[in-house]
């Protein structure tokens, strides 16, 4: 008899909100069209997911937040999320 172990990779759901660090993100600004300064970032915000995805081989989230008002978008590695809001 064979045993498999189910692992599970993705910590979140697309849907959820979540506790997200933005230091070292490239933030796009959707409204404007144009990345957004790391400068001008916050060291952290709540978002939602909107998809998840693999980047360099490991769990990441397409994650969508609010920047002084303005939709944004941003690419996030599963260690960048604290957890849900």
């Amino acid at each position: 008899m064979t045993t498999s172990h189910h692992v599970k990779e993705f910590a979140y759901e697309a849907g959820e909100e979540v506790v997200l660090r933005l230091a070292g993100a490239e933030a796009f600004d959707v409204a404007r069209g144009s990345a957004v300064p790391d400068g001008c970032l916050a060291m952290w915000t709540i978002g939602t997911i909107l998809a998840r995805m693999r980047r360099d081989g490991t769990p990441a989230y397409a994650v969508q937040f609010r920047h002084h008002g303005a939709p944004c978008v941003c690419v996030a590695d599963q260690c960048a999320i604290e957890g849900t809001a």
